[in-house]
């Protein structure tokens, strides 16, 4: 991954917030994992738990979905 690891923890701190249920709700409702991963993102840079510049400034959506993945 090219996700500095600092960044990489304070994410997955950000994202812990999220609640195992939510992502039975997006599997009862059809949706993919892709869209599970980014919903939850940017509900934690939305809210102020994450900065999303942070990430943008050296990475792509291609480096942030990796890292996303291996976090959820």
């Amino acid at each position: 991954m090219k996700i500095r690891p600092e960044h990489y923890d304070e994410l997955k701190a950000a994202l812990s917030v999220i609640s195992p249920t939510v992502k039975a709700r997006y599997r009862k409702e059809g949706l993919s994992d892709e869209r599970y991963r980014w919903d939850c993102y940017w509900y934690v840079c939305d809210n102020g738990l994450f900065k999303p510049e942070t990430l943008y400034n050296y990475l792509n959506d291609s480096h942030i979905d990796t890292a996303l993945r291996n976090i959820l």
